[in-house]
């Protein structure tokens, strides 16, 4: 019997040691664990974000800070009566030089006429520099002639009348066309009453058929007069170049050269 009882009892001790050992073994884990408790545990850290260069901050504030430009219009004008480059400068608070530099079309600056389109050019606006033509106002002398103890003054002038020197296509070489007895090299149209009186041709303001007109920097030529206070002139270059047109105007538009 106690020997029954003896196996019985190492049966009974015998779970009680293998579970002892289990609880041991688990303690131990535990304690390991406690050790290093980041052993089993796997950390996914969020990527660093990279601040951008600061020229590339730049750059971009350059892009957001660029608006576009509008490009600008050209200013134009149309050349009206009793016009010149002269007047028009002033309109515009520009030197007559500078209209003439921007504008290549005009080939003589007297050579403008109403309806004719300029660009007028900026005050800063840097333009090649054009060769303004010589002016082609000679100097006037007088010959003194006695006659019978009287003295009158002959005309005369440098500039000869022989044949037609003013440019092909414009006003002025039309009124010479029409008036050869005009000398040449008279100027530009806009002088053409004060050279020829400075020659000693008859000027006024009153009309006549057969006077040259002038206004502003263009000259016509007289056709006929008219009762109403009006005159039918002819003229070239008032509607283009080569172009000639007539039209009925007040007579009081002109001065005139007889």
């Amino acid at each position: 019997m106690r020997y029954a009882k003896l196996k019985v009892g190492l049966l009974v001790c015998v779970p009680i040691l293998l579970s002892g050992q289990s609880v041991h073994a688990i303690s131990a884990e535990e304690m390991q664990l406690n050790r290093d408790p980041f052993k089993y545990v796997s950390v996914v850290h969020a990527p660093k974000k990279t601040p951008p260069k600061t020229n590339e901050v730049e750059n971009v504030q350059e892009q957001k800070s660029e608006t576009p430009i509008k490009a600008v219009q050209p200013v134009e004008y149309t050349v009206q009566e009793g016009d010149s480059l002269t007047k028009i400068g002033e309109k515009f608070n520009l030197e007559w030089t500078k209209l003439y530099d921007k504008n290549t079309v005009i080939t003589i600056p007297d050579s403008i006429s109403p309806g004719q389109v300029l660009t007028i050019p900026t005050p800063d606006e840097q333009l090649e520099k054009r060769i303004v033509p010589e002016a082609v106002l000679q100097p006037v002398s007088s010959k003194s002639v006695k006659s019978g103890g009287a003295v009158t003054k002959s005309r005369y002038s440098a500039g000869s009348s022989a044949g037609n020197t003013y440019t092909p296509g414009y006003c002025t070489w039309y009124a010479k066309q029409r008036r050869p007895d005009l000398p040449n090299r008279m100027g530009n149209a806009i002088s053409w009453v004060s050279s020829a009186a400075a020659q000693g041709f008859a000027t006024g303001g009153s009309p006549r058929a057969g006077a040259i007109g002038q206004q502003g920097n263009h000259v016509v030529y007289i056709e006929s007069v008219n009762n109403d206070g009006t005159v039918n002139v002819s003229e070239m270059n008032y509607r283009g170049v080569f172009v000639v047109s007539s039209r009925t105007v007040a007579a009081s538009n002109f001065r005139y050269i007889y």
